[in-house]
């Protein structure tokens, strides 16, 4: 896996700062603080990422799947604020369906329901 230097991010600061912008109570944020935030998604998706791999490496494959993350989120009590978005049981037909649980909330549009 490629590593990013402590100055980088793979995470665009710009497209950051215009995700954090498009909500109305957000009048300004510096561009150090969408850098940090940046980083921590990143570092944050790392680690997700890892564990997940590690679970489906249990169960004898090299190919990530929806139920590896899904059951790392359920095996940790770090990651128990992701529960509700991530559910144990969710089809890939699902997803494509448009059930799109998972980025709705990730950036607030679950509020529509």
């Amino acid at each position: 896996m490629e590593e990013t230097s402590k100055t980088d991010t793979k995470f665009p600061v710009s497209r950051v700062k215009k995700i954090i912008k498009s909500d109305p109570e957000v009048k300004y944020i510096s561009t150090d603080t969408c850098f940090l935030i940046s980083k921590a998604t990143e570092m944050f998706l790392q680690s997700l990422a890892r564990r997940a791999h590690e679970e489906c490496r249990k169960e004898g494959r090299s190919t990530l799947k929806y139920q590896d993350i899904a059951t790392t989120v359920r095996g940790s009590d770090e990651l128990e604020f992701l529960s509700d978005i991530i559910p144990l049981q969710q089809s890939s037909t699902d997803i494509m369906k448009g059930n799109r649980r998972i980025t709705d909330y990730a950036i607030g549009m679950d509020e529509e329901e």
